[in-house]
């Protein structure tokens, strides 16, 4: 872990759009703890807190991606417009199966409290499923990734990572009585969404990876959601 490589701008970027999605999300969590009577929070959380709960991933995902960047995970090249664009691509697909095989109505959290739960909640969402698993695999092997290179081992963890995932959201889907069309949808469109968050956080870093969680969910809960549970509901 030298001096030389912490001062390294990609390094320097990531940490400061990781700050800055941090402070954002617990503010966020507070205002919706403060202004939602049934705080949403209350169904992901099994009773913790919600600014507890968000404090404490902040603290996890602060030092799972001081790992990762010490082992040079994330190359940190730009990402353009490349979050944006995928984020558009797999929003239109999640609308497009909703208006033929509606998903439960309970699947969005109404306007406005969505406005202030969903970066919210995206933020926590990339902590617990993508950085903190990718930095418990680097940690636990030792790997070092010391160029931008895709290697085997690059794979492996981003497949291991998305499947694992997709596996925990669609049990969860499961076990709610959801149409078994949603579930396999659920769990090819999770999977997908997995693999290619995945990618960008090892090409572009943590800045690529929040920014496709914000645009999805801008896209589908914030706008789609207010929508749907106006249209369908």
């Amino acid at each position: 872990m030298t001096t030389e490589y912490w001062q390294t701008e990609s390094t320097l970027d990531s940490l400061r759009s990781y700050v800055l999605f941090s402070v954002a999300a617990v503010i966020a969590t507070a205002l919706v703890s403060v202004v939602a009577d049934d705080s949403p929070f209350d169904r992901f959380l099994a009773g913790v807190p919600a600014p507890i709960a968000m404090a404490v991933m902040a603290t996890v995902g602060a030092f799972s991606l001081m790992l990762l960047s010490a082992r040079g995970w994330s190359v940190g090249s730009a990402p353009g417009w490349t979050p944006l664009v995928v984020a558009l691509g797999f929003s239109v697909v999640a609308i497009a199966v909703d208006t033929v095989v509606p998903f439960p109505e309970d699947t969005n959290v109404g306007w406005p409290t969505s406005v202030l739960f969903y970066p919210a909640i995206g933020f926590l969402a990339e902590i617990l499923f993508h950085v903190t698993p990718v930095a418990i695999i680097v940690g636990l092997t030792g790997w070092r990734f010391g160029s931008a290179v895709d290697d085997w081992r690059v794979w492996l963890i981003i497949g291991t990572v998305a499947v694992a995932e997709a596996a925990f959201q669609v049990a969860a889907a499961a076990t709610d009585g959801t149409d078994s069309r949603l579930v396999v949808f659920v769990a090819l469109h999770l999977l997908a969404i997995g693999l290619a968050e995945l990618t960008m956080f090892r090409r572009f870093g943590f800045g690529a990876l929040m920014t496709f969680r914000m645009a999805y969910y801008l896209l589908w809960h914030v706008g789609w959601g207010h929508i749907r549970l106006s249209l369908l509901f």
